[in-house]
C-alpha cells in the first residue's frame, strides 16, 4: 500500500543504461574508424533519462519501473537514481544479466548515433508489469512510458494505467515496427514520437526530400489519430513540435509548428527525454497541452547546449517559469 505522500505523483515506466561517449569531429561512416578527441561515461536509458527529468524538475515523488543486472553498473545507477530522489522500489533486479549499455558517437555539431545492448531492460516484460500492485497506477497522476523495453509490456502498463483513469504518455523511441500491430495508442492520452518513430508506426516518411513538409506532418498527424492518438506532439529537433490537440483542434489540417528556442547546440543526446520531462511535468501542473508543449521545447533547448544524457538535464530553477 502506498502512503500519502506517494500519492498523486508520477510513474516513469522504461530502461536504464550506462553511456560510453566519444566525441569526434564527424561520424563515421560505415565502415570506417576514426579517432575521436574525447571519452566520458555517465547513466541514461530513456526511462531513466526522463524519471531524472522529471525529479529535477520538481516533481515528488517520481516512481520509476525499470530493470538492471546484478553487475557493478546497475548498482551504482541505482544510487544515482536514489540521489536524484526517485522512488526505485519497482527496479528490478536480474543477476544473471548484465545492465543495459549505449555506445554513443558525437561530432562536432552535437548530432549523434547511438547503439544500445539492452540487457536486463527485457526483462521488464508482461509478467513484471502485469504484477505491480494496482495502487502504483491507482494513485498516480500521470504515466510515462518509453521503449527500450518489449511492446508487449508497454501495452499491459497502458491498459492497467487507464483502467485506473490515469493520464498516459507514451514516447515511441526508439523506432520500433512492431507498434503497427501493437494497437496502443488508443490507449495513449499524449503521444511524442519524432519524424523517424513516425514513419515506424504510420510508414510516412517526414523527411523525405521534395515533398511539402507541413502537408505530410498533416498526412502523419491524421494516420495517428487515425491509429487512436488524440494529443501528439511530433519532435522536430532544432525546429520544436509539430503540435496537435484533439481537445481543441478539429482537424489534423489545424496542427500548429511550435517553434524551439535558437541555441548553440553542443550534445543532442537526451534532448528527446528532456522534451518528454518537461511536457510530462508541464501537463501535471495543469498546463493546457499547447502551452506544455511550448513550456517543454524551452526545457529541452537548455539540455542540448550541455554535455551528456543525464548531466545535460536542467533544474526547475534554471527553466523559464510555468506558466499558461
Amino acid at each position: 500500500m502506498l502512503e500519502d505522500s506517494q500519492a498523486n505523483g508520477i510513474v516513469v515506466v522504461g530502461s536504464i543504461n550506462k553511456d560510453f561517449v566519444v566525441r569526434a569531429d564527424r561520424l563515421p561512416k560505415p565502415g570506417e574508424s576514426i579517432v575521436g578527441n574525447q571519452f566520458f561515461q555517465g547513466f541514461g536509458g530513456k526511462g531513466a533519462n526522463q524519471a531524472v527529468g522529471i525529479a529535477r524538475l520538481g516533481i515528488n515523488p517520481v516512481c520509476f519501473v525499470a530493470g538492471i543486472g546484478g553487475d557493478e553498473i546497475g548498482r551504482s545507477g541505482i544510487e544515482s537514481l536514489k540521489n536524484e530522489g526517485i522512488d526505485c522500489r519497482f527496479v528490478r533486479t536480474v543477476e544473471e544479466c548484465n545492465t543495459g549499455v549505449a555506445l554513443i558517437m558525437l561530432d562536432e555539431h552535437g548530432e549523434n548515433c547511438i547503439a544500445a545492448a539492452p540487457g536486463a531492460n527485457v526483462y521488464v516484460d508482461e509478467a513484471y508489469v502485469d504484477a505491480l500492485p494496482d495502487d502504483l497506477f491507482r494513485f498516480a497522476k500521470l504515466l510515462v512510458v518509453c521503449q527500450e523495453i518489449p511492446v508487449e509490456a508497454i501495452a499491459i502498463v497502458l491498459k492497467k494505467a487507464k483502467s485506473f483513469g490515469v493520464t498516459t504518455l507514451f514516447n515511441p523511441a526508439p523506432p520500433n515496427f512492431r507498434l503497427n500491430d501493437a494497437n496502443l495508442l488508443p490507449f495513449v492520452d499524449v503521444l511524442t514520437p519524432n519524424e523517424t518513430e513516425v514513419k515506424a508506426i504510420t510508414g510516412i516518411d517526414i523527411e523525405c526530400e521534395n515533398v511539402d513538409a507541413d502537408a505530410v506532418k498533416v498526412r502523419a498527424v491524421q494516420a495517428l489519430l487515425d491509429r487512436g492518438a488524440s494529443q501528439i506532439a511530433i519532435t522536430t529537433g532544432s525546429d520544436g513540435c509539430f503540435v496537435f490537440d484533439k481537445s481543441t483542434m478539429r482537424s489534423a489540417s489545424e496542427s500548429i509548428q511550435i517553434s524551439a528556442p535558437a541555441v548553440s547546440a553542443t550534445d543532442t543526446t537526451a534532448a528527446g527525454d528532456c522534451f518528454n520531462a518537461g511536457l510530462a511535468t508541464a501537463l501535471y501542473h495543469g498546463l493546457p497541452f499547447l502551452h506544455a508543449c511550448q513550456w517543454a521545447n524551452q526545457v529541452a533547448a537548455i539540455s542540448v547546449t550541455r554535455t551528456g544524457a543525464q548531466a545535460s538535464l536542467p533544474k526547475r530553477n534554471e527553466c523559464p517559469p510555468l506558466t499558461s
